[in-house]
Parts: C-alpha cells; sequence; structure tokens
C-alpha cells in the first residue's frame, strides 16, 4: 500500500515537472514570435532602446573587402505599413531621388524620413539624390513628397511616385517604400534555385 502511494506521488511529480517543462518551452517560443515579423521574406525584430520600439533588419553591405551586416531600423511595425496603399510594379532602380516641400518639416521628421531612405540607396549600392526640380523619368524612381488628405504611395507615371502624406505621417510613408526596397532587394539578391 505504502508502495503504491509513494508511486503515485513520483508519478504526479514527475508529470508536474513535464507540464511545466512544456508551459515554459511555449511561453518562450510565444514570446520569442512576438519579437520578430517578416514581410516579404524579410525578417524584422523587434528591439527596445528606452522608451522608443523599433524594428530592426539586417543588409549586406560591402565593407573593407567583405560583407557585413548593416542593421536598419524602422520606428513602425511593417505589418502596419502593410496597411498603406503602394503600386503592384514596383521596380527598383540604381538611382532613386526626391522631392519634398520646403515647408514639410513635421517636427523633424521629414529630416529622418530622407536619412533613412539615404542610408538604405547606399547600403543596396543605389544612387540617391534630393532635388526639388526633379522631374519623373524612367531611368531612375522618384519620390514626390506631397501633402494629402490620405496617407499612400501612387504611381503617377512609369517609376514616379507621388508620396501622399497625411497628418505628417512622412515616416511611415517613407519606411512603406522602404519595406518594398528591402523585399526587392532580397527578391534580386535571393540565391538561384
Amino acid at each position: 500500500m505504502a508502495k503504491d502511494k509513494s508511486n503515485k506521488i513520483i508519478k504526479g511529480f514527475i508529470i508536474g515537472i513535464i507540464t511545466v517543462l512544456i508551459l515554459v518551452i511555449a511561453v518562450y517560443f510565444l514570446i520569442s514570435s512576438l519579437r520578430t515579423q517578416t514581410y516579404e521574406g524579410v525578417k524584422f525584430e523587434t528591439v527596445q532602446f528606452g522608451q522608443l520600439i523599433m524594428y530592426q533588419t539586417a543588409l549586406p553591405y560591402f565593407y573593407q573587402g567583405a560583407y557585413v551586416p548593416y542593421n536598419i531600423y524602422l520606428r513602425n511595425s511593417p505589418k502596419k505599413l502593410k496597411n498603406i496603399a503602394f503600386p503592384d510594379n514596383f521596380s527598383l532602380m540604381k538611382v532613386s531621388g526626391a522631392t519634398i516641400p520646403l515647408n514639410m518639416t513635421c517636427d523633424g521628421d521629414s529630416t529622418i524620413a530622407l536619412a533613412n531612405l539615404e542610408i538604405l540607396h547606399n547600403v543596396i549600392g543605389a544612387g540617391w539624390v534630393i532635388d526639388n526640380n526633379a522631374t519623373c523619368d524612367e531611368r531612375y524612381n522618384l519620390y514626390k513628397i506631397v501633402e494629402a488628405d490620405k496617407t499612400e504611395i501612387v504611381e503617377i507615371s512609369p517609376r514616379c511616385y507621388e508620396v501622399r502624406v497625411a497628418n505628417c505621417e512622412i515616416l511611415p510613408a517613407t519606411e512603406r517604400i522602404m519595406i518594398e526596397i528591402f523585399a526587392k532587394n532580397a527578391e534580386l539578391n535571393a540565391p538561384s534555385k
């Protein structure tokens, strides 16, 4: 009798330990999955700097004779950026440029937005120019940033995009362009099958 009772206690103890272990592993994987998200094959990791939450991805960057990962950070979740309208037939050119109204400062966000686009283009080896006199030309991508009632990106002629910004949402608008560039760059640099 005593032996049966101690066997039941040991059996219950082992089942309890296994259950706790399974729960710990499940919680670990759940938390890990919340820290990462994927958009068009590009992985983003959620990172926190003080109160600021950002979304980081790495691109290969040729530096001193070798490829090294270059981290790029977005302030908006790629999952939320997908909700901003974007043309289906986007193509990545070797040179891109932007025009922006001089009065669109958006508390400094316009400076951050344009710097992010410039850095991204430099990392992928593409040229970048800010020229308010630029006109649409099929030889390069042009992003015409304008104030609008709705934030969206619309192709107004081949490789010429109007980046419509409502309520100073210039960071989400330009980050929407960036996630498309990440996806296109990943597609172009994918190993051949």
